[in-house]
């Protein structure tokens, strides 16, 4: 939920780099505030938790960008 809130709240802002960034930063503040407030977390183990959740949106963004560009290296390749 945080990573939509972030990307719909960082687009108006910087279009392409808001949205990735206010996705990630969506996804820390999320994930440690309900580690934080549901779960009763101390708060250094829910910022340890919010990371974690930020670098793998970051890594699972990373993967799509690999996929995709393998995908377009596949069809220019199916062209030549």
């Amino acid at each position: 939920m945080g990573c939509f809130i972030g990307a719909i709240v960082g687009t108006p802002w910087f279009p392409i780099i808001g949205t990735i960034l206010g996705a990630c930063l969506g996804a820390f503040v999320g994930a440690a505030s309900y580690e934080y407030i549901s779960l009763e977390r101390k708060p250094g183990e829910a910022l340890w938790i919010g990371l974690g959740a930020a670098l793998g949106k970051v890594a699972g963004m990373l993967a799509k960008m690999a996929v995709g560009l393998v995908m377009v290296a596949v069809l220019l390749l199916k062209l030549i």
